[in-house]
């Protein structure tokens, strides 16, 4: 477990470390180039919905959980 805080911690500083230098990772440009051509009011009416039950099924209960454990 111990190992896999480190790794996340390690990600997320990696990360960081990108955001604040303002650049982008390589792979994340033409990720952001397909969407973009994709895009449209059906697509955005389905990511929306796909959030909000992500929001409400996961994030929700995960954080009761998480209050419940640390209670």
């Amino acid at each position: 477990m111990g190992v896999g805080i480190v790794a996340s911690l390690v990600g997320v500083l990696l990360l960081a470390g990108e955001v604040q230098a303002n650049t982008l990772p390589a792979f994340d440009q033409p990720l952001l180039d397909w969407a973009r051509d994709r895009r449209g009011p059906l697509l955005d009416r389905f990511f929306i919905l796909v959030s909000a039950a992500g929001y409400a099924w996961g994030v929700v209960p995960a954080d009761v959980v998480l209050v419940g454990v640390l209670a």
